[in-house]
């Protein structure tokens, strides 16, 4: 089984040896299952707050888009295991009601904590990892979580370079609109080198156009991984 062409995928620096991640959200459900699904605004899956419902509820409400059902992670899982050459990197979500993470806040963190006990339950650590959103709240618990399980974590904060070095094994999931996107300089005031040099590892989101992929190309050896949703033709440019 082979990960779509237009899937939202990160591909790794080490473009030569084939290495690969695919990246997908998770949302914890109401019978502490995780699922994964692109939820629509508001969080929905399925015209259903995937918290407030259980994993079973969800799939009936509908399928996907090729008539499979809603999978679960241990399902995504197994896919990893089965061709044992791709990363999954699970995206843990701010969750935003009405413009608003108030109250959420411990749903997001709870989908990562259990994540890492299906993790755990797989032997699935050298195949997962994670990337969590900026909402510090949020990373603080996941990265601990994450730490206890021995699972790599990725934040999402645009912070400066010296608070990503109070972590262990500091790793950043930047935007691109804070470096270089569609061509022209990025609105932040740190770039990969600033990361790079204080020892952080550097991957860039969403790397689609070619001016883009052009620009990152440069920076190759001082990235981790470029996140792209058309990989098959960011691999093509960077064996340019």
């Amino acid at each position: 089984r082979q990960f779509p062409d237009n899937s939202v995928a990160a591909l790794n620096y080490a473009i030569g040896l084939g290495c690969y991640a695919s990246e997908c959200d998770i949302y914890l459900t109401k019978d502490d299952d995780v699922v994964v699904a692109h939820a629509s605004a508001g969080c929905y899956i399925n015209n259903l707050k995937p918290w407030e419902h259980t994993l079973a509820e969800l799939r009936a409400a509908g399928t996907l888009a090729n008539g499979e059902q809603l999978p679960s992670l241990a399902d995504f899982i197994d896919v990893v295991l089965e061709a044992g050459t791709t990363r999954l990197w699970l995206d843990v979500k701010n969750i935003l009601v009405d413009g608003s993470s108030a109250g959420y806040t411990g749903f997001s963190a709870r989908s990562c904590q259990l994540a890492c006990q299906v993790i755990e339950r797989m032997k699935a650590r050298n195949f997962v990892e994670f990337i969590v959103t900026s909402n510090k709240t949020v990373w603080t618990l996941c990265y601990s979580a994450a730490q206890s399980a021995g699972v790599r974590a990725g934040w999402m904060g645009y912070v400066a370079p010296a608070e990503y070095q109070t972590y262990i094994d500091p790793w950043i999931n930047i935007d691109a609109s804070n470096i270089w996107f569609d061509g022209t300089a990025g609105s932040g005031q740190w770039g990969i080198d600033d990361y790079a040099s204080a020892g952080v590892e550097v991957s860039v989101f969403t790397i689609d156009k070619d001016v883009d992929a052009a620009y990152y190309a440069n920076y190759i050896d001082r990235l981790r991984a470029i996140a792209t949703n058309y990989p098959k033709k960011l691999i093509g440019t960077f064996r340019k």
